[in-house]
């Protein structure tokens, strides 16, 4: 299954106006925010967030693509936090995988992950931030 047809089978339905969706909007799983010293936008995955059995992996997919899908042609920084997260957080190997296919081949070549793109803390904060939110 490619992206696009992802994107179609999510759009018959008008996912966009069903609650599930708007939840996962909601709770600040995936989100935009701020821009790296070098201008591109900044991308949050807070990973607490997601609670496996509670959040509709299709949706999180749909609401990740519409998010990347403006910023997608062009350079990107993603930062995925697992402060807190725990096995109630993890995805499912078939999930992941479902990522890998579905998400736009474009938008995986312009991901910047720089060196604290990737945050893991257990009760304290010893990376330092470089990004400057705008």
């Amino acid at each position: 299954m490619t992206s696009t047809k992802f994107e179609e089978i999510m759009s018959k339905p008008n996912m966009l106006e069903k609650d599930d969706f708007k939840s996962i909007k909601s709770l600040n799983i995936f989100y935009q925010a701020g821009t790296f010293k070098a201008g591109n936008p900044v991308f949050y995955y807070i990973a607490r967030r997601y609670k496996i059995g509670e959040t509709n992996g299709d949706f999180l997919i749909y609401h990740v693509i519409l998010t990347l899908k403006p910023f997608c042609s062009k350079p990107f920084e993603l930062v995925v936090d697992f402060t807190h997260t725990c096995s109630d957080n993890r995805f499912r190997t078939e999930f992941l995988q479902k990522w890998f296919v579905v998400l736009p081949e474009i938008a995986c070549e312009n991901i910047h992950m720089g060196a604290t793109s990737i945050i893991a803390t257990r009760g304290f904060v010893s990376i330092q931030n470089t990004m400057t939110a705008s």
